[in-house]
Formats: structure tokens, C-alpha cells, sequence
């Protein structure tokens, strides 16, 4: 069964805007235009090496070990697990163009181009997988589909880190489709939770 934690003890500002305009091609609007599209300009300010050292605390990874990171936008936590932990093998998958050609330099020789729903690695490879803020921008039948990949690529332990964005009342719910309106499956925390668990 999963189990939920908070990585950062974040205190989260919940939005509570119009609905934005988001751009669902996750290109230039997305990452590196205004907050009205996508993230505002998203880039590198560091905010990723804690969660980085956690996952890898959390996970007992270490040099040699191999982490995915499924989703893995321009890299910047990828670059932060791999600058924690020397000699591990990371390997990220995006579906951005746009994301891997404007990576993190530390991570862009790591990061492929690619869907989720059909890794291009083999069965049972990584010792780690992460999965952070990817699946909700499914639908719930792709969201199974890339999960099953997800397993496949994993060497079967409790190393999976996945983390949605969820809901615990219709306030957050509303709150959530109007900060993205690109995400395709909302689910409250409790649903989640047993999808993944």
C-alpha cells in the first residue's frame, strides 16, 4: 500500500484564481511564459535539492544505483540527484521537445525524449522511479497504462515515488481545475491514494 508524506513540510498556498490559459503542449508557453500559461518561467533556483536528498535518503540509493525519473520537465531534479549522488545511473523521460532542448545542462545528456506509456528501457531496470506531477495530466485509461510501465521498469521493490496533485474537498477541487486546466483526472487524496497504493 503507498503511503503519503510530505517531502519539503511545505506550507501550500492554494490558488484561488480564473481558470488559466494553460498551454497543453507543454512547449514554451508552458515553462517559460507568464503564470497565465504554465509555470512563469521555469528555471533552475535550487528548489528541487531537498526533495532530491530525500528521495534518496528514503530510497537507500546510492552510487551505481539507477533512479528514473518519469516526466522529468527540464531536469532540474534530476540534475540535483545526480549532483548528490555521484556515480548514480539517472535517466529521465519527457514528452516536451521544448523541455529537453531547453534542459538543465547538468541533466540534458540524462534525458530522453519520450512518452511514459511506453518506456523505452528494459523490464526490471531501475532501482528507483519517480513520477511527480505527471499521471494527472492523463487520462485515467493512460494513467493505467503508463502505471503498468512504470512496474515494468522497476525492479519490483517499494522504490516508486509518485506524487499528484489531489484534493480533499470541492473547494481544492475547483481550485486545482483552475490552476490546471490541462490535467485530465482528478481525483480527491483517498482516491489517489488506492489508485497508487
Amino acid at each position: 500500500m503507498g503511503e503519503l508524506f510530505n517531502l519539503t513540510n511545505a506550507n501550500v498556498k492554494l490558488y484561488d484564481g480564473p481558470p488559466r490559459n494553460m498551454d497543453p503542449t507543454f512547449g514554451y508557453d508552458y515553462f517559460d511564459n507568464t503564470r497565465d500559461t504554465g509555470y512563469g518561467g521555469y528555471n533552475y533556483d535550487g528548489r528541487w535539492k531537498p526533495v532530491a536528498k530525500v528521495i534518496l535518503e528514503k530510497y537507500n540509493l546510492k552510487s551505481g544505483d539507477r533512479i528514473l525519473d518519469m516526466g522529468c520537465g527540464k531536469g532540474f531534479l534530476l540534475a540535483d540527484i545526480i549532483e548528490e549522488c555521484p556515480g548514480i545511473e539517472a535517466k529521465g523521460i519527457e514528452i516536451s521537445e521544448y523541455a529537453i532542448k531547453n534542459a538543465h545542462p547538468p541533466a540534458k545528456q540524462h534525458m530522453s525524449l519520450g512518452s511514459i506509456e511506453k518506456l523505452p528501457f528494459p523490464d526490471d531496470y531501475f532501482d528507483a522511479i519517480m513520477a511527480i506531477n505527471v499521471f494527472h495530466f492523463l487520462s485515467p485509461e493512460k494513467t493505467e497504462i503508463a502505471f503498468k510501465e512504470m512496474l515494468r521498469v522497476g525492479k519490483g521493490s517499494k522504490n516508486y515515488f509518485v506524487h499528484v496533485d489531489a484534493f480533499t474537498n470541492e473547494v481544492e477541487r475547483e481550485r486545482l481545475l483552475a490552476w490546471a486546466p490541462i490535467i485530465k483526472t482528478v481525483y480527491s487524496c483517498d482516491d489517489r491514494l488506492n489508485l497508487f497504493g
